[in-house]
């Protein structure tokens, strides 16, 4: 259960969860877990509540599908909302209205997988990890100026995968689901090649179901079925840890990723339907994306108190829209046949840093130093042949440190960190190939500060104070919808924008550790936000562009508590108010209205039955209230989703480890909108996407 995971994660005392190995006794502690993503070594009882960590065994288990299902409990997160990626605090982490080479930007919240950022905008689909032998799920809420630095505007999602260890294990999952037949399998092999030196870890995942929308394209292609989804994924790893040399470990990973799908959760009919009725641009389109990751990482401990970390990665992302054939006429006399275009990304860095620990009145602290390099390219042809292409390049320094107080006040501690960052950008549009339409580069340079100080009142209960500051670039939005119209492509330009961030908190853990309360309030005035429709493209229609400013408030709270050894209470509680607080001449309609993707109400209420004896049973419903998908678009409804899971684990005679579980999914069938926009152009319908309906499962998971 998320929240109980989470609200257990907020404890400043030893932090408890549930492990998935149930046939032991007693809980697993989880407060003195570093978090990695903190690159301070911090552990959770030393982080604002704002800063989640979910279990590995928590995130895996088979009824979250991806890392949209381990967070959307999350207070003030917002999460399954079809390709886009979660919106915290009201701060949309897609950041525009279609792929980011397009429209010039990265995503706000950036996802990682063992620190590499995965590629934003449409290509988002492959940010819909799933969590197969992952380690730790880190959820951090506002700006992330040091710890993720480039992007990290309104938070980050920073997953690990486990790396191999020194003996042999493995396991096995089988899971079936209500989906059509659908199906999936994932194992993980780990075994010591070299004894104490070089060990192997194999995992591999697969899945196929049919889409819960209806896609009927008119003619059906031949060669493939419009509606298949189809995952697989396989990730080695190996661990070297040469002799002779004990504080030197090195870990080499590769990664790969191939997604087939329909675009997820779009639909023109009656929502009670979900299905897709031609002619409908978007029914002729279905993703395949291929990603690949090389990565390495050094870890050299210098002393206990100064460690050194290097690490190099390559991503290799490339995103197809197959064309199924299907006919599409905007207008008299244009019509398109298939929607075939391709969108690629290629990202390398390299990024070095040095841990601190225990030095004086030094607690923790970091300092590093981190280049990438992206590009970017698009193109195809719909009805008339395009090409976009881009590069980005990023220098970043920061550094972080936590200074011990206790000379002035006992238990108080400062802290201060800060980020310089140079980021340098291209972008350029070219329709049909050849002939220029739009270009524009950006050099931009900015000093990321962030300050905060805690007061450790006794061993239960902690106060505190943090300010951050994020920063995004500027970019050039290019309109290839403006074709379809019968018109030449346009683009427009648009600037950075910044965001300051103030957040007060406090965590305490009560009644001999078995209530824990999490509760953080913030403030935040968003500069020249890049919103979509906050212009017009030259040739009409709207563009992102900026607004002066936005402010956002709100509070979270988290509570848990196991009322018997056997019973355990959890929920969360996120309340929000965004607003548009100035506006150019041109945007005074813009005056006043919230922000999208911020629902004023998000909350969260869990029970956990597990008496101990390899048996557990759970509920959770979660309610996101009303609120529109884009700027100046209606307001969607509000709607509470249950979902329910049972698991019984038991050893074997021969030493293995068997658990099986059923789950339900959305168990009332809720059918809610996640997503509607009024699209400017003759042909097109209302974009709208739906949520999953009610989904069904059982699956079988043996660790030998």
């Amino acid at each position: 259960m998320l929240a109980l995971v989470c609200a257990f994660g907020t404890s400043p005392t030893l932090a408890l969860a549930q492990s998935n190995d149930v046939s032991q006794d007693q809980p697993t502690f989880l407060g003195t877990l570093v978090l990695r993503g903190e690159k301070v070594g911090r552990t959770v009882d030393e982080v604002p509540p704002s800063v989640l960590v979910i279990t590995g065994e928590e995130a895996a288990k088979p009824q979250n599908s991806d890392i949209d299902d381990v967070i959307d409990a999350v207070p003030n997160v917002l999460a399954n909302e079809g390709f886009k990626p979660p919106a915290i605090r009201g701060i949309d982490g897609l950041g525009g209205d279609r792929a980011a080479i397009t429209a010039g930007s990265q995503t706000r919240i950036p996802i990682l997988i063992d620190d590499v950022p995965l590629p934003s905008g449409e290509a988002s689909a492959i940010s819909l990890t799933t969590l197969w032998d992952v380690e730790t799920v880190e959820v951090a809420r506002g700006p992330q100026p040091t710890s993720t630095g480039r992007n990290a505007f309104g938070g980050a999602i920073r997953v690990y995968t486990r790396d191999p260890i020194f003996k042999q294990e493995a396991a096995f999952r089988a899971l079936t689901f209500n989906s059509n037949g659908g199906y999936s399998t994932a194992f993980m092999v780990n075994t010591p090649v070299v004894e104490n030196q070089l060990a192997f870890r194999f995992t591999g995942e697969y899945s196929n179901s049919d889409s819960y929308i209806l896609n009927a394209p008119n003619p059906v292609p031949a060669g493939f079925d419009p509606n298949e989804e189809k995952r697989l994924r396989l990730r080695g790893k190996v661990l070297y840890e040469p002799e002779g040399i004990d504080d030197l470990s090195l870990v080499f990973s590769v990664d790969y990723t191939d997604f087939q799908n329909p675009t997820e959760g779009f639909f023109n009919g009656n929502i009670e339907n979900l299905s897709i009725t031609p002619p409908f641009f978007l029914s002729n389109s279905y993703e395949d994306v291929e990603q690949i990751i090389y990565s390495a990482r050094l870890t050299y401990d210098f002393s206990d108190q100064v460690a050194l970390v290097a690490r190099v990665s390559h991503l290799d992302n490339d995103l197809e829209f197959v064309g199924t054939g299907e006919v599409f006429s905007p207008f008299p006399g244009f019509s398109i046949t298939g929607n075939s275009t391709f969108f690629d990304k290629d990202l390398t860095e390299v990024e070095a840093y040095l841990q601190f620990s225990d030095i004086g009145i030094l607690r923790n602290g970091v300092f590093g130093v981190i280049y990438s390099r992206e590009e970017e390219e698009g193109g195809g042809s719909l009805g008339v042949p395009f090409s976009v292409d881009g590069a980005i390049e990023n220098i970043g320094i920061y550094g972080e440190a936590e200074v011990s107080a206790d000379s002035l006040i006992e238990g108080l501690t400062f802290v201060a960190g800060a980020r310089y960052e140079f980021d340098d950008r291209r972008r350029a549009s070219q329709l049909p190939p050849g002939t220029p339409q739009g270009a524009a580069s950006f050099s931009e340079e900015e000093f990321l500060p962030k300050l905060g100080v805690r007061y450790d009142v006794n061993e239960k209960t902690s106060v505190g104070y943090t300010y951050s500051r994020g920063f995004r670039g500027g970019g050039l939005d290019v309109d290839l919808g403006s074709f379809l119209q019968g018109l030449p492509v346009s683009s427009a330009v648009f600037g950075p924008e910044t965001i300051d961030q103030h957040e007060i908190f406090l965590k305490s853990s009560l009644l001999d550790g078995r209530l824990n309360i999490g509760t953080s309030a913030f403030f935040y005035r968003w500069d020249d936000a890049q919103l979509p429709g906050a212009q017009l493209y030259p040739l009409g229609g709207p563009a992102l562009g900026n607004v002066p400013e936005a402010e956002g408030y709100g509070l979270e709270i988290e509570v848990d508590y196991q009322a018997t050894p056997s019973w355990t209470f959890s929920g969360g509680l996120g309340l929000l108010e965004t607003e548009i607080t100035q506006v150019t001449p041109f945007q005074s309609g813009l005056l006043g209205l919230s922000l999208p993707r911020a629902p004023d109400t998000t909350a969260s209420l869990g029970v956990l039955y597990a008496p101990g004896n390899g048996f557990e049973a759970g509920v959770t419903a979660r309610y996101t209230a009303a609120t529109s998908s884009a700027l100046g678009q209606p307001r969607l409804g509000d709607y509470t989703v249950v979902d329910l899971s049972m698991g019984y684990t038991f050893d074997t005679p021969g030493g293995s480890n068997i658990r099986v579980d059923a789950f339900v999914e959305n168990v009332f069938d809720e059918r809610y909108q996640t997503f509607e926009e009024a699209v400017f152009i003759p042909g097109f319908q209302n974009l709208r996407k739906a949520g999953r309906p009610r989904t069904i499962g059982a699956g079988v998971t043996v660790n030998f």
